[in-house]
Order: structure tokens, then sequence, then C-alpha cells
């Protein structure tokens, strides 16, 4: 009688049930923070440095209330209803709602460029670069890709919110309007 070796899997095979979906999201995560730790800090600091800069101008621009009525006035002009919005609280005009009603459409425009960019960069371009073939190959359940870049999404949104909010302060703003601009910029990123 002649022995036959039988052959042991090297690798157990990975079921595809409903519970498998998000196998792999916590390696993922870990992977694009690292893949991503130079442009990720960049769009985060940035966005924080000019947070820094505005309060900072403004506070040195508009030193006097007289100052900041003309500010109310153009915000009320159709250039400035054109370039900020309505405007609310135009009529008793502070420091915080000057920098929010002129200057908060870039901080909203600059966390969903970087949110979409991030998004991106982590599933269409990895598709088109066939990287999603090589992760779809390992154990990795269908929906961790999107489920990780997700998470760190919103991961650096949170994170610019705090930043943001820490900018505002440092540059004597109050605290609770500051925390509250910033988690509408988080929010909308």
């Amino acid at each position: 009688m002649t022995a036959t070796a039988v052959r042991q899997p090297t690798r157990t095979a990975v079921s595809r049930a409903s519970g498998d979906t998000l196998a792999g999201t916590g390696t993922l995560i870990r992977f694009i923070l690292r893949r991503d730790r130079i442009k990720l800090s960049a769009w985060l600091l940035g966005i924080t440095a000019l947070m820094l800069y505005f309060t900072t101008i403004v506070s040195e621009v508009y030193q006097t209330q007289e100052q900041l009525q003309d500010m109310g006035r153009f915000m009320g002009g159709s250039f400035g209803a054109l370039f900020g919005g309505p405007g609310y609280g135009r009529d008793d005009i502070t420091l915080e709602r000057a920098i929010v009603g002129v200057y908060a459409q870039w901080f909203f425009v600059l966390a969903g460029l970087m949110n979409m960019l991030l998004v991106s960069r982590h599933t269409r371009v990895d598709e088109q670069n066939g990287r999603t073939e090589l992760i779809r190959a390992n154990v990795v359940g269908r929906h961790a890709q999107l489920t990780a870049v997700l998470v760190v999404a919103v991961g650096a949104n949170v994170v610019l919110a705090l930043l943001l909010t820490g900018a505002m302060t440092a540059n004597g703003l109050g605290a609770g309007g500051a925390l509250l601009f910033a988690a509408g910029i988080g929010r909308w990123g």
C-alpha cells in the first residue's frame, strides 16, 4: 500500500458571510494613516494656520467698535452679501461674528476638499492603479476599504475641529463660539 501525503492548507479560507464584510478594517485604517501621514498632517496644519492668520489679522485691523461697524456695513452691502451670504448679527457685530461672517466659507471649502481628496485617493485612485486588487486578495471584507477611509476622514474632521477651536481661543475669541464654529466645519467636511 502506498502512503499518500495529505496536503494541509497553509492559510485558512475566509468565509464571505455577512459578518465578515468589515474584516481587516483596523489594518486598513493603520495603512491609510501611515500612507497619508504627511498629506493629512499638512492639510490639518495648513487649515489651522489659515485660521490663526485670519484671527490675528482681523483682531489687528478691527480694533475699535467703529471699525467693526464698518465691517458690518460691508457685510450688509451687496458685495458682502454675495461674498459671505446673508450674514447674521451685523447689527451688533463682534470680532467672532466678523470672522465667521466673512471667512467661514473658506474653511468649509477647504475641509470639504480635504475629505474629497482623501476618500477618492483611497477608493477610486487605488482602484485605477490596481492596489484594490492587491488589498482585496488579502483577508479583507467587502466594505472594509470604504469603512476604513471614512473612519479616517471622520477622525481627521474631529482633529480639525479641535485644532480650529484651539487656534481661535489662542487669539482671545470665546471658547463656546469657537467650538461651535469649529464643530460646524468638522461636520461639514
